[in-house]
């Protein structure tokens, strides 16, 4: 069936302000509908049960159609030998081969940088008394946590992490890293770091090519960044929106573990994704034929009251939370570790500093972005309250 009257318009503000009214009305109408996308005709899936049976069901796939080999470098790096847009088996041999350094052990050595990041980010928060949080604390943790993990410095890391990909920085983070490569080949190929893992994994030939090594690094460098700074800016609106919740997470910190779930599945930074049909597929009474384009909405899903009690409720205390948040399936977030170890540091070390020192600015509003894949704010503006500063001791 058509989404009579339904459609998406991700460029306005009615719909960045609050997807979910729309979201509502496209569950209303059925799991799976046709319905306008920014004016193209699309199969749109919005119910938990249906999305993530289709992030799971090979039939949807990420390739649309087989990768060019031939392409020129920055779609090389960013799509042919990306794991983001590849399908099983290859996305699952790139995945094998990209997890050593996702492991839990590994995970666990970032938490003394990102614990020393978050106060040396809060103790300016302090001292200017009022920062726009995106441009002051999430960009700036995210950006320098990432660039350690991988090895290299953030004035190469930022164009890809703030997502100014271009020919010239994809040909100088290519040169670079081929640089580092040959160096590290030539000592010892030293596996207990992000690139000493991936040249193992290329010494082993699960990476193919170096090639595949770099296109892993723009993946971590480009899609880690921008949903953990998401997750963080997303999360503490969250928190600043809804002040009876702030109140029993000031009260209970071991909950914070719940808290980023909840933000996950609140405000998803990933809000839809694209699949392609490999093959007819039916879902319930409905057949998306061979070739189509599906999108499954994930912030939709996350709503979805046949999954979730109170669902348009931000609940930091919500048990059996399997959101999509993190994805589903084959492309299951493979930095879900890190973004999760990010969020609960911050925010622990954000709450027990300032306590119940920090708010919204008044008379000025958080700006969204304008995207319908992601949500995010773009410009968060908060204050450390006048005459609290010097929060308490933790």
């Amino acid at each position: 069936m058509m989404g009579a009257g339904l459609a998406i318009d991700s460029r306005s503000r009615e719909f960045q302000e609050d997807p979910y009214a729309v979201y509502r009305r496209l569950r209303e109408a059925g799991p799976v509908i046709r319905v306008a996308v920014d004016g193209e005709l699309r199969w749109v899936i919005s119910h938990y049960a249906q999305a993530i049976e289709a992030l799971r069901d090979p039939r949807f796939g990420r390739e649309a159609a087989p990768p060019d080999k031939a392409a020129g470098l920055v779609e090389r790096l960013t799509y042919t030998h990306s794991m983001l847009n590849r399908d099983p088996p290859e996305q699952t041999r790139l995945r094998r081969a990209a997890g050593g350094p996702f492991r839990a052990r590994a995970i666990a050595t970032l938490r003394r940088d990102i614990e020393r990041r978050t106060d040396e980010l809060l103790d300016a928060i302090e001292e200017a008394g009022e920062v726009d949080f995106v441009e002051e604390f999430a960009e700036p943790l995210t950006i320098g946590v990432l660039s350690a993990f991988v090895g290299l410095s953030e004035r190469i890391t930022r164009p890809a992490m703030k997502g100014r990909l271009s020919p010239r920085s994809v040909v100088n983070l290519r040169a670079l890293l081929e640089m580092k490569f040959a160096e590290r080949r030539k000592s010892s190929l030293e596996t207990d770091d992000f690139l000493g893992s991936l040249l193992a994994s290329r010494e082993a030939k699960d990476f193919e090519s170096d090639e595949e090594v770099i296109a892993t690094y723009v993946v971590i460098l480009a899609a880690g960044q921008h949903t953990t700074a998401k997750l963080l800016s997303n999360g503490l609106n969250c928190l600043l929106a809804n002040p009876a919740q702030l109140e029993i997470l000031r009260g209970r910190p071991e909950l914070i573990g719940s808290a980023v779930e909840e933000m996950l599945r609140y405000e998803s930074p990933v809000q839809a994704t694209f699949r392609w049909t490999h093959e007819d597929v039916t879902i319930g009474d409905r057949t998306i034929p061979r070739g189509a384009e599906a999108l499954l909405l994930i912030g939709a899903a996350n709503r979805d009251p046949l999954q979730f009690g109170s669902p348009d409720d931000f609940d930091v205390e919500r048990t059996n939370n399997r959101h999509l948040g993190m994805g589903a399936g084959p492309h299951l977030c493979i930095g879900a570790g890190v973004a999760r170890l990010i969020a609960e540091t911050a925010f622990t070390r954000l709450l027990r500093r300032f306590h119940h020192h920090l708010e919204g600015t008044p008379g000025r509003e958080p700006r969204w972005g304008r995207e319908l894949v992601f949500r995010g704010i773009e410009e968060l503006p908060v204050r450390v309250i006048p005459g609290t500063a010097g929060a308490a001791p933790g």
